[in-house]
C-alpha cells in the first residue's frame, strides 16, 4: 500500500515540467532592459546587440545541454515568432506610421513591396540554383529566394526617427517592410507546395489573389468594425486597449486559419484603419495606448532577436563548413546587387509617383534591406518539415541575416552622413538655439523665483545654476551673437573686410532665404497641427473637424510654398447643391392645410362635406386603409387564382377601390374647381382612375382566360401591380418628415464646417505669436504672419456669412463648446481638490464620472440650435451678468434698433464715440490703422499698420471709446445687412451715475478683453491656450483708485497679485522712475506705483492675482493716501524706529464721518473705502516686527 502510495506521488513529480519557457522570457527582458540602460549613447544597434547575445546563448546552449532546456522554446516552434509577436510589431508598426504620408507614398510601397520583391526573390532563387551545389529543384530555390526578400528594417527605421531624417524616407523603408512580410508569405507558400506537395496552375492563380486582396479587404472591414466600437467607449483605458489587443490577434488567426487569407496584411490594414481615424480612441487614452503598444513591440524585439541568435546558433551556424561559408559570403552579396539594380530599374516609376525617390533615399533603401525574424521563421519551418533540404536553407538565411545586420545596420550612419542626409539644416539649429534660449530664461526666472524662499535661503546657488545648465545638443556652424532688442539668438555668419579687417554679418543668398522660408512654412503648419490636436484634446473640436483640419494641413505640407487657406476650408460648410434643390421641389410639392387656401363652400350639402374633407381625421383613416389594402394585394400578386380564397381578395379590392372613389367624390364636391389645382389631388384622381380601368379589367378576364391573349392578360398583371402605387399617397403624409431629414443633413454638414473653420482660426491666433520664434529673419517671419492672418481673416468672414445666413448652426457650434469649456474646468478643479488632498480617490472618481457622462452627452448636442431673440441677446450681454434686475431692465430701455445696409459706414475711425452698437444680426469688417511708436524693427519705425477684423451677432462695438470718452479708434463697415441695437452715449452716462457698479462691470470686461493679447504675447504665458488665459484672467480685480482731477497717489498692489496690467492711463514705478502707459503688462507685481490723475480720470489697473482672496486685500490700505499722507507716515515710522521699538498695530482714524477702527494689520472695511485717513502708530515691546511692518 505504501509502495504503491509513493509510486503514484512520484510519477506525478515527473510529468511536473519546470517552466524552463518562462524562465527563458524573462531573463531575456531583464537583459534586454540592461542593454538598453548600458547603451545610451552608443553607436551600434539595439538589435545587433540582442541578437551577440543570443549569438552567445545558442553557444552555451549548444554545448550545455542544461542549459539548452531553457532555449528549446526558440528552436522547436518557429510558428511563435510569426503567430505571438509578429501581429504585435505589424500592428504597432501600422498604428504608429504617418497615416498621410503612408497613403500618398501608397503606390510606390506597393510597387517595391509586390513588383520588386516578385523580382528579387526571382533572381535570388535563380542565383541559388545556378552558384550553389546542393543540387536544389528549381521550386526550393525559388522557396528560398522568397524567404531571404523579406526585409525586417527595425534598427534602420529606429536610427533614421532618431537622427530627423525626412518622414518620407523611413515611411517608404518601413511601409515595404509591413507589406514585403505578407508577400514574402505567399511566395513562400506557393513555392513551398510546389517543391514539397502538389499545387496546378490554376490553384496557383486563385491563392494568390484570395491572400492578398482577401487580406487587405478583411483587415479594411475589421478594422472599420474596431472604429465604429471605440467611437462608442468614452475615456475608458481598460476597454479601448483590450478591443485594439483582441482585435490583432483575432484578425491574424482568423485570417490565417479559418479565411485562408493573409494574416500579415490584415493585421496591417487593422492598425493602418484605426491610426487613420485616431480621433476614434479617447484624447485622454490615445497617449497611454500609443506606450502600450510602443512597449509591446519593444519586448517583441527583445526576444525575436536573442530568439533569432540562438536559432543561428543552436540550428544553423553548428555544421557549418568553410564552402558554406563561401557561398554564404557570395549569397550575401548576390542580394545586394540584386536589390541595388532591381531598385536602379524602378527608378523612373518611383521617381514619378508619390513624393518621388531621390538618387540619395534610393541608396539608402537599399542599404537599409536588413533580414530578420520572418525569413528566420520562415526558415526554421522548412529546416523541421524537410531536414536535408531546410538545414542549408536555414544556415543561408542565418548567414544573411548576420551579414546585414552586422554590416548593413552598423554602418547606415555613416552612410548617411557620407551622402550628407544627416547634416542639420541653419532653420533648424536656429529654432534649437532659440529653444535652449527660452529654457535657459525659464530656469533664470525660476532661480530668481526660489532665491525668495526663506527655506531655500542657504542653498548653493552657483552649484545649482552650473548643474541646470541647459546646453545646446545641436553644434552650431557659426557665431552666436544676441541683438539688442531681441529674445532670441541667431546664427549669423560674417565676412572680414579686407581693408579695415572688421567683421560685417552677410545677408543670406537666395537659396538660403528660400530655404529659411520654406523651413518657417512647415513649422508654422507643423504648429497648426498641434493646436489643432490640442483643442480636439480639450474637447473643443469633434472627432472629423479634427481629422478634416490635420488632413488639409498635411496636403498644404507636400506642396511647397503652400499654406491652409479658405479654398480648402469653405468646401466644408458649403451645401450640396443637389441637396438644396431637392428641399425647394419638395417644399413646392408640399401642401398647406386647404382650410388656410380653400374658401368653406356657402351650399350646405358642401360645407358639410367641406368640413368632413378637411378633417384631420378624415386622410387619418383614408391613409390607415391604404395600408391595410396592401396585405391583400400582396397576396393576391404571390397565389395563384385558383386558390379557395382568391375570390376573398378580388371582392376586397373591390371595396376599397369603392372607398377610394367615394373619398374622390367629396372632395371633388367639397373643393370643387380648387380640388384640380392641387398635384396631390390629381395623383389621387390618377390612383382612382387606375383602379376603376383594373376592376373593369379584373372583371372582363374573371372565368375567361382562355378567351383572351395572353397580352391583355399580361396587362391585367400590370395593373394588379399598379395597385401598389396607392402608397404613394403616404407621400404627403410624409413630406414634413422629409424635409426635417433633409434640414438635419444640412444642418449637420453647416455644423461639421463651422466646427473646422472655428478650429482653424483659434489653430491661427495661437501660432501667430509664435512665428518670430520659429524663423530668425524678420521678412520671413512677417510674410508668414501676414499670410496667416489672411487666412484667418478669409475663414472668420466666411464663418460670418455663414452665421448670418444660418444662425443657429453658429449657436450650436458655440453652446457645445462652451459647455466643454465649463465641464473641462470642472474636471481641472476636482483633479486639483484630489492633488491637494481635500478628495480622496474614490470621491474624485465619483465626481469625474459625473462629469465625464455630461461630457459625452455633449457630443450628441443637436447641430441646430434657434437663435435668441434681440432682446434676450441684449438682457445675455457678459456685463450685464450678476446685476439686478432693475439694472437690465433700464439698460433695455435706452437700447434703439438700427438697420444699416450692406457697404453701409456704421462708425469711422477719428470720430467722436456717440455710443455703443451691439450687433444682433449680419457681419461686419472693422478697420483700424495706426503709426507704430515704439517697434523692435527700426526699419518698420513710422509704417502704417492696418488692423483688419470681422464681428457678428453677439459682438459689441464702441465700448471703451464710451467709458475713456476717446475718438473711434477703428472704421465698421457692413458686408451684410446689419441689425444692430445702439446705446447712446447721453443715456449710458446716466445710466453708469445711477449705478456705479454698472461701471465697474464694463470695465472690467473690457480690461479682460484686452488683458487677453497682452498676456499671450508675454513669454511668460507662450505655451498657454487662450482659454487658459481668460480663466487666469477671471481671477482679476479692477484696482479702486482713488479719484482726483489732477495730481499723484501711490499705490501699492496687492500680496496676492500675479500680473499687473496697465489698461488705460500712466503709472511710473517709484524704485526706478519707469514710466508706462497703458495697455500693457506692468513688469513687477510688488513694486510701488506712482499713479498719474489727468483730466480728471484716473488710470484703470486689472489686477490679477494667484490665490482666490479677499478682491480688495491690499489694494484698500495704501490705495487714498496722498503724497503727504504718506510723508507723514514715514516720519511716524522713523520716530518708532529711533525707540528701538517695533509696530504691531496700526491705529486707523477716520477724517470725518467714520469712527476710528484699531486692526492689526488687516484690510479696511469696504464702505469707508476712498475716505482720507490718518495713521498713529502704537510702539510695542516686540522688536522682530519692526522691518516688517515698516517694508509694507
Amino acid at each position: 500500500m505504501t509502495n504503491n502510495t509513493t509510486g503514484h506521488v512520484h510519477e506525478s513529480h515527473e510529468e511536473h515540467v519546470p517552466p524552463y519557457a518562462v524562465l527563458f522570457i524573462f531573463t531575456a527582458c531583464c537583459i534586454g532592459a540592461l542593454c538598453r540602460q548600458i547603451m545610451k549613447g552608443w553607436p551600434i544597434p539595439y538589435t545587433v546587440v540582442l541578437i551577440f547575445l543570443g549569438l552567445v546563448f545558442g553557444v552555451f546552449s549548444a554545448n550545455f545541454p542544461d542549459v539548452q532546456v531553457y532555449t528549446t522554446m526558440a528552436s522547436q516552434n518557429p510558428h511563435l515568432l510569426l503567430t505571438t509577436f509578429l501581429p504585435v510589431l505589424l500592428f504597432e508598426s501600422a498604428f504608429a506610421m504617418d497615416v498621410h504620408t503612408f497613403y500618398k507614398m501608397f503606390w510606390q510601397i506597393v510597387y517595391l513591396a509586390v513588383v520588386c520583391m516578385a523580382i528579387c526573390s526571382a533572381l535570388a532563387g535563380v542565383m541559388a540554383k545556378l552558384v550553389f551545389t546542393y543540387e536544389w529543384s528549381w521550386f526550393v530555390a525559388l522557396m528560398f529566394g522568397s524567404i531571404i526578400s523579406a526585409t525586417d528594417p527595425v534598427a534602420v527605421v529606429a536610427l533614421l526617427n532618431e537622427l530627423g531624417v525626412s518622414k518620407q524616407l523611413s515611411t517608404i523603408i518601413e511601409g515595404e517592410s509591413l507589406l514585403n512580410d505578407g508577400m514574402a508569405i505567399v511566395l513562400y507558400k506557393i513555392f513551398y507546395n510546389l517543391a514539397f506537395s502538389s499545387m496546378t496552375a490554376t490553384e496557383i492563380g486563385l491563392y494568390f489573389p484570395r491572400v492578398a486582396l482577401g487580406g487587405f479587404f478583411f483587415g479594411l472591414v475589421i478594422g472599420k468594425i474596431v472604429v465604429f466600437w471605440l467611437q462608442r467607449v468614452f475615456n475608458d483605458a481598460m476597454v479601448e486597449i483590450t478591443i485594439t489587443l483582441a482585435s490583432t490577434y483575432l484578425t491574424y488567426y482568423i485570417g490565417e486559419e479559418v479565411l485562408g487569407v493573409s494574416g500579415v496584411l490584415a493585421v496591417v490594414m487593422l492598425g493602418i484603419e484605426i491610426n487613420s481615424q485616431k480621433t476614434s480612441i479617447s484624447p485622454e487614452v490615445e497617449v497611454f495606448l500609443h506606450k502600450f503598444w510602443e512597449m509591446l513591440a519593444y519586448l517583441a524585439n527583445t526576444l525575436i532577436f536573442i530568439m533569432v541568435g540562438v536559432v543561428i546558433m543552436e540550428k544553423a551556424l553548428s555544421e557549418i563548413d568553410l564552402r558554406d561559408g563561401f557561398l554564404i559570403i557570395v549569397d550575401y552579396l548576390g542580394i545586394c546587387v540584386i536589390r541595388a539594380t532591381v531598385l536602379m530599374m524602378a527608378g523612373p516609376v518611383l521617381a514619378r509617383i508619390g513624393y518621388g525617390l531621390t538618387w540619395q533615399n534610393a541608396v539608402i533603401l537599399c542599404w537599409g534591406g536588413l533580414r530578420g525574424a520572418v525569413g528566420l521563421a520562415l526558415a526554421l519551418q522548412v529546416a523541421l518539415d524537410y531536414k536535408a533540404v531546410g538545414n542549408k536553407v536555414l544556415l543561408h538565411t542565418a548567414g544573411i541575416v548576420i551579414f546585414t545586420l552586422f554590416l548593413n545596420a552598423t554602418t547606415i550612419k555613416k552612410l548617411l552622413e557620407l551622402l550628407g542626409m544627416s547634416e542639420i539644416s541653419d532653420s533648424k539649429k536656429i529654432a534649437m538655439a532659440n529653444a535652449v534660449k527660452r529654457v535657459q530664461d525659464t530656469t533664470a526666472r525660476t532661480f530668481k523665483m526660489l532665491r525668495t524662499d526663506r527655506f531655500l535661503a542657504d542653498a548653493h546657488w552657483a552649484l545649482a545654476e552650473n548643474v541646470c545648465q541647459v546646453e545646446n545638443p545641436y553644434i552650431v556652424g557659426g557665431v552666436y551673437e544676441k541683438e539688442e532688442g531681441e529674445q532670441q539668438l541667431v546664427v549669423i555668419r560674417h565676412s572680414t573686410c579686407p581693408c579695415c579687417s572688421s567683421r560685417v554679418p552677410n545677408q543670406p543668398s537666395p537659396k538660403e532665404f528660400a530655404e529659411m522660408t520654406e523651413e518657417g512654412r512647415l513649422r508654422m503648419i507643423k504648429a497648426q497641427k498641434v493646436s489643432y490636436w490640442k483643442q480636439f484634446e480639450h474637447g473643443m473640436l469633434s472627432r472629423d473637424a479634427v481629422q478634416t483640419l490635420m488632413a488639409t494641413a498635411d496636403t498644404a505640407m507636400d506642396t511647397k510654398d503652400r499654406c491652409v487657406e479658405l479654398s480648402d476650408l469653405n468646401v466644408h460648410w458649403e451645401v450640396p447643391p443637389f441637396l438644396l434643390k431637392l428641399k425647394d421641389k419638395i417644399e413646392s410639392l408640399k401642401k398647406m392645410d386647404p382650410t388656410e387656401i380653400i374658401p368653406a363652400p356657402d351650399h350646405p350639402i358642401r360645407r358639410r362635406l367641406y368640413y368632413v374633407a378637411t378633417n384631420f381625421w378624415f386622410d387619418t383613416t383614408v391613409n390607415m386603409l391604404i395600408i391595410i389594402n396592401m396585405i391583400p394585394i400582396s397576396l393576391e400578386l404571390s397565389v395563384d387564382e385558383d386558390v379557395s380564397y382568391f375570390i376573398v381578395l378580388r371582392v376586397l379590392n373591390y371595396i376599397f377601390c369603392s372607398i377610394y372613389v367615394s373619398e374622390a367624390i367629396v372632395k371633388i364636391v367639397a373643393f370643387g374647381r380648387y380640388y384640380f389645382s392641387d398635384y396631390w389631388n390629381l395623383l389621387d384622381l390618377l390612383i382612382v382612375i387606375f383602379s376603376l380601368i383594373d376592376i373593369v379589367i379584373d372583371m372582363a378576364t374573371n372565368g375567361a382566360t382562355g378567351s383572351f391573349s395572353p397580352a391583355i392578360l399580361r396587362v391585367a398583371r400590370v395593373f394588379r401591380i399598379l395597385r401598389m402605387g396607392r402608397l404613394l399617397r403616404l407621400l404627403k403624409t410624409m413630406m414634413p418628415k422629409i424635409i426635417s431629414m433633409i434640414n438635419d443633413v444640412i444642418h449637420h454638414q453647416l455644423s461639421f464646417g463651422y466646427d473646422v473653420g472655428k478650429g482653424f482660426i483659434v489653430g491661427e491666433e495661437e501660432v501667430s505669436k509664435h512665428i518670430h520664434d520659429m524663423v530668425a529673419d524678420k521678412r520671413v517671419a512677417r510674410d508668414l504672419k501676414a499670410r496667416s492672418e489672411k487666412g484667418r481673416l478669409d475663414v472668420v468672414k466666411s464663418l460670418g456669412l455663414l452665421q448670418k445666413e444660418y444662425p443657429g448652426i453658429a449657436i450650436s457650434v458655440k453652446t457645445r463648446q462652451s459647455i466643454r469649456s465649463v465641464l473641462n474646468t470642472a474636471m481641472d478643479a476636482v483633479h486639483n481638490l484630489r492633488g491637494g488632498g481635500l478628495l480622496d480617490e474614490t470621491e474624485a472618481k465619483k465626481l469625474e464620472k459625473v462629469i465625464e457622462v455630461k461630457m459625452k452627452r455633449q457630443l450628441s448636442a443637436p447641430s441646430y440650435i434657434h437663435p435668441p431673440s434681440p432682446e434676450v441677446l441684449l438682457r445675455s450681454t457678459v456685463w450685464l451678468e450678476g446685476m439686478d434686475e432693475e439694472i437690465i431692465d433700464y439698460v433695455a430701455s435706452l437700447a434703439v434698433e438700427k438697420i444699416f445696409d450692406s457697404g453701409d459706414t456704421i462708425v469711422r475711425q477719428g470720430d467722436k464715440t456717440d455710443g455703443m452698437y451691439l450687433i444682433i444680426t449680419g457681419l461686419v469688417k472693422m478697420i483700424g490703422v495706426s503709426i507704430p511708436l515704439k517697434e523692435h524693427d527700426e526699419t518698420r519705425l513710422g509704417e502704417m499698420n492696418v488692423q483688419t477684423d470681422y464681428l457678428c451677432a453677439g459682438n459689441i462695438i464702441g465700448e471703451m471709446g464710451m467709458l475713456t470718452g476717446s475718438a473711434r479708434n477703428a472704421s465698421v463697415i457692413c458686408e451684410t445687412t446689419v441689425q444692430l441695437y445702439f446705446l447712446s452715449v447721453e443715456k449710458m452716462e446716466k445710466a453708469l451715475q445711477l449705478y456705479p457698479s454698472l461701471t465697474e462691470s464694463i470695465w472690467r470686461v473690457c480690461s479682460i478683453r484686452i488683458a487677453v493679447p497682452l498676456l499671450m504675447s508675454h513669454p511668460t504665458y507662450s505655451g498657454w491656450t487662450k482659454e487658459k488665459i481668460r480663466l487666469f484672467c477671471e481671477k482679476s480685480t479692477m484696482v479702486d483708485l482713488p479719484k482726483a482731477s489732477q495730481g499723484q497717489t501711490i499705490f501699492q498692489p496687492s500680496p496676492h497679485a500675479v500680473e499687473l496690467v496697465l489698461i488705460h492711463g500712466k503709472v511710473t514705478c517709484v524704485s526706478n522712475r519707469d514710466t508706462f502707459e497703458g495697455p500693457c503688462i506692468l513688469p513687477n507685481c510688488d513694486e510701488r506705483l506712482l499713479v498719474h490723475h489727468t483730466d480728471g480720470t484716473s488710470p484703470r489697473i486689472l489686477e490679477i492675482q494667484g490665490v482666490e482672496s479677499d478682491s480688495h486685500l491690499g489694494t484698500t490700505r495704501l490705495q487714498s493716501i496722498t503724497e503727504e499722507d504718506l510723508a507723514e507716515i514715514e516720519s511716524k515710522i522713523s520716530n518708532a524706529n529711533s525707540d528701538k521699538s517695533a509696530l504691531s498695530a496700526t491705529e486707523v482714524k477716520f477724517r470725518g464721518k467714520a469712527p476710528p477702527v484699531n486692526r492689526a494689520l488687516e484690510p479696511l472695511p469696504h464702505k469707508y473705502k476712498g475716505m482720507p485717513l490718518s495713521v498713529s502708530l502704537t510702539p510695542e515691546n516686540d522688536p522682530t516686527k519692526l522691518t516688517d511692518v515698516s517694508e509694507k
